[in-house]
């Protein structure tokens, strides 16, 4: 049986309270699925399917001690993925050398090269386009100076559920 799986680094309890603050005093009245605070992530390697999830486990311990611990920034909250067309509300963050550097190993050790510029987010909500033609709001653009320090990245495994998707960590790695 195939798995899926991914790898990200998980938000710290910090930075899970502002966001939860944010989201309590600002989304209440719009009709938007909040992604829960469990599940607040930065998505590294994007989702895969595997069969061996040993062998993914082994692979990953690999990372430990080739890189630094170091700190994510995150300058705003806006609409993503596409401006012209969105469907989420995200933290969005603004990439370094090292998190550059962390996804290029994990692409090496896994042999998972993503397509995608690494652009660091943590998606906070979800909602349909035809609903965000009735938001108050067309443009959102809070500008917050928020941190983390990333001194660890999970295997997660992810299943869908009618409701959302749902993570479990299946490995966590500490960077050195």
């Amino acid at each position: 049986m195939k798995t899926k799986l991914f790898v990200g680094i998980s938000i710290s309890k910090r930075l899970k309270i502002k966001i939860d603050n944010w989201v309590g005093s600002k989304l209440s009245s719009l009709k938007v699925r909040i992604i829960p605070s469990k599940n607040l992530h930065i998505t590294l390697i994007p989702p895969w399917y595997e069969k061996n999830l040993n062998e993914a486990v082994q692979k990953m311990n690999k990372i430990k001690g080739k890189i630094d611990s170091f700190e994510l920034k995150f300058e705003k909250i806006t609409y993503g993925p596409k401006e012209s067309m969105p469907r989420l509300i995200w933290l969005e963050g603004k990439g370094n050398e090292s998190l550059t550097e962390l996804q290029k190993k994990l692409e090496c050790i896994l042999k998972k090269i993503t397509k995608r510029k690494l652009l660091p987010h943590v998606t906070i909500a979800r909602f349909r386009y035809k609903d965000f033609l009735s938001f108050p709001l067309q443009k959102l653009e809070k500008k917050i100076k928020w941190k983390q320090k990333v001194g660890s990245i999970y295997l997660y495994e992810s299943t869908a559920l009618s409701s959302g998707s749902v993570y479990k960590v299946l490995k966590r790695i500490n960077l050195n």
